[in-house]
């Protein structure tokens, strides 16, 4: 029974998408960070269909000046969680 489960967590977590996600998920944790970076190609072949992906890199280096005006009164040192 438990290798069933972890089978099915497994798969879960090795599917194309998910790492896609997870790869846009750590390229803004990056970019709230100050890390200037350049999105993965996978991630812009994800996502050219659904925004401008020249846009998106140019807001990536947006960030950390939007959560350092955002947070003025409270000073964030690093950003850990997308939902920080």
């Amino acid at each position: 029974m438990l290798e069933l489960v972890y089978g099915e967590i497994e798969s879960r977590f090795d599917q194309a998408d998910f790492r896609i996600m997870q790869s846009f998920e750590n390229l803004l944790l990056k970019a709230a960070n100050g890390e200037v970076l350049k999105p993965e190609q996978s991630l812009l072949a994800y996502l050219e269909h659904d925004i401008d992906t020249e846009k998106f890199a140019i807001q990536l280096h947006m960030i950390t000046d939007m959560i350092k005006n955002a947070f003025q009164n409270h000073p964030i040192k690093s950003v850990t969680n997308v939902r920080t």
